[in-house]
């Protein structure tokens, strides 16, 4: 405990430490809460009780950091609006020996969609977690793709972004829910699965206004597309759930005022246009008639129904908005748009306390980087590169991470496996053979690896790479997601991100030796000291290549992108000359 901590503040954090569950009434003390149990659950699973105690202290004071008086004030309030409960359980329990097929239930997962109002409190194992978060943001970008070749919710829209979804296999996301309202342990396992990576890409989107405009949105649209592939009993039934109740319009209600609900109702006069030819005005108003009485309407609060009153879709009565049935899913989508956008306010005046961990701060590659996180399509058919080109490249277009690689193996004359793969692999991107590869490999391990070793311990792993050998698959070069978020490197290992994995003094060292200027080393620095790793390269690539901040005009997020844009550059420098 800090000794300059005043003593009633000590003795709140003590208090504080041993609280385990908690009823919250303040909207911003409950989000917060949730939110410690939730990462403590995917980051510190196998902590001793000691040391959850002490997690859950030291939490509860940093979550108002800086300043004591303004910590001592909540935490006061931590003490008179919750209830103090010794004991914990989890609201959620799947037995890892549920078999195939065996019918569980569970109160907080009974549909396939969900509000997403608090995070789920299951323990998760971090690099499951980052996979998770990875195929969301693959299933986001497949939203945002969907909406830009196809007018949003149309059938090519429907059919093209459930070809997406499986192909990442999102399946939760393309199946209804069962009419029984049960699920076996792998459907309640899928929805559990989509609760933690939602909460997962909310912290990695959170922090900056676009990011969070652009992550509601495509929240949004999944949504949409989600609840128009489930059954009208099961929407009933999600309603239900969520305590959401509307009242109908009654039959006499109907019968009084058809007119009014056909001409104040744009979609069922679409509907009806489009399915009845001209009729004698007689006629007509019978055939109206019988067309509303065939409709459900909806009483919804008008403030709920903004949407559909600016473009005129439904008609106004005593401050109660009267849907019809095809427009009310724009109202529970609605619904779903304020409790994100509310959600995102709340969590993005305290992401930084989140960020505090270095590991949720990785995330945040992802919100900087909204393009597919799974391969990046290089231009290298277009050319060849030889085994004596990569010097000079190495120089000139090699990013950060590259040349820290290739500079190494010069040096060293060898590479452990995590480098020859992150620096073979984009070797091959760039345009270099199989044959040139292995004579490249050789030649630098030669004055430690006669050419009898090489062939029998290195040939093979290389072949397989450019998939000669095994399952001859052809492999993709590491994008930057990948290098910052798997394989951490080790003692003697050089692979990884050096604005991730290196120390301050030794990124300041590497960058001085690239000639970067003392004052963009220091604008480098700090980017990478706050976890934007992407913009910390991007940088990197505009002073290398002498622009101004963000002459680029995008981030970097793969390796290959660099040397792509690098290799541009240089072709229209050469063509003006």
């Amino acid at each position: 405990m800090d000794e300059n901590l005043p003593s009633e503040m000590e003795g709140l954090a003590v208090w504080a430490s041993r609280v385990r569950t908690f009823d919250i009434s303040h909207q911003l003390l409950k989000i917060l809460q949730f939110f410690s149990v939730f990462c403590k659950r995917i980051f510190f699973p196998c902590e001793t009780e000691s040391q959850i105690r002490k997690l859950r202290a030291s939490l509860l004071l940093c979550t108002l950091h800086p300043g004591l008086p303004e910590s001592f004030q909540y935490l006061k309030r931590f003490k008179t609006i919750m209830e103090f409960n010794t004991s914990f359980e989890s609201k959620l329990e799947i037995d890892s020996n549920y078999e195939d097929g065996a019918v569980i239930t569970s109160s907080d997962f009974a549909h396939n969609l969900q509000f997403y109002e608090t995070p789920p409190t299951v323990n998760i194992d971090y690099r499951c977690a980052v996979d998770l978060a990875i195929q969301r943001h693959q299933a986001l970008l497949a939203v945002e793709m969907a909406g830009r070749r196809f007018p949003k919710f149309s059938e090519n829209y429907m059919k093209f972004l459930d070809g997406q979804l499986r192909e990442i296999n999102f399946q939760i996301a393309i199946s209804s829910t069962y009419a029984s309202g049960q699920a076996t342990s792998s459907t309640l396992k899928q929805r559990l699965e989509d609760a933690q990576s939602h909460f997962l890409l909310l912290i990695a989107f959170a922090e900056t206004f676009q990011n969070r405009q652009w992550f509601l949105q495509q929240e949004v649209d999944l949504f949409h597309f989600r609840i128009l592939c489930e059954r009208n009993a099961s929407i009933r039934d999600f309603l239900l759930q969520n305590n959401i109740a509307y009242e109908n319009i009654s039959e006499d209600e109907k019968e009084h005022q058809w007119k009014q609900l056909f001409n104040g109702c744009h979609s069922a006069k679409v509907k009806y246009f489009k399915k009845m030819k001209k009729l004698p005005p007689e006629e007509e108003a019978v055939e109206q008639k019988r067309f509303v009485m065939q409709w459900e309407f909806y009483k919804v609060p008008f403030k709920e129904t903004i949407a559909l009153l600016r473009e005129r879709r439904v008609l106004v009565k005593s401050r109660m908005a009267l849907v019809p049935h095809c427009d009310f899913l724009n109202t529970i989508v609605n619904r779903f748009r304020s409790v994100q956008s509310r959600k995102l306010s709340i969590i993005a005046k305290r992401c930084h306390l989140l960020y505090a961990d270095s590991r949720l701060a990785d995330l945040r590659v992802l919100g900087d980087a909204r393009c597919p996180t799974h391969e990046y399509v290089t231009s290298a058919d277009s050319r060849s590169v030889t085994m004596e080109m990569v010097e000079p490249l190495s120089v000139t277009s090699f990013p950060l991470c590259m040349r820290r690689l290739y500079d190494e193996l010069k040096s060293a004359h060898h590479l452990r496996h995590g480098g020859r793969m992150q620096l073979g692999l984009f070797l091959k991107k760039i345009g270099l053979s199989l044959n040139e590869s292995l004579k490249f490999w050789e030649y630098h391990f030669r004055p430690k690896i006669d050419a009898e070793k090489f062939q029998r311990q290195y040939a093979y792993s290389i072949r397989h790479n450019y998939g000669e050998e095994g399952k001859r698959a052809d492999y993709a070069a590491y994008s930057c997601l990948k290098i910052i978020m798997n394989n951490p490197p080790g003692i003697g290992d050089f692979h990884g991100c050096p604005f991730k994995h290196c120390d301050a003094e030794h990124l300041q060292q590497l960058l001085k030796n690239c000639g970067i200027h003392k004052d963009d080393i220091k604008n480098i620095v700090n980017y990478a000291s706050n976890n934007h790793y992407n913009k910390a390269c991007s940088r990197f690539f505009d002073c290398m290549h002498k622009l101004p901040e963000g002459g680029l005009g995008e981030f970097i997020t793969h390796p290959n992108q660099y040397f792509d844009e690098s290799r541009k550059l240089y072709s229209r420098s050469t063509s003006k000359k």
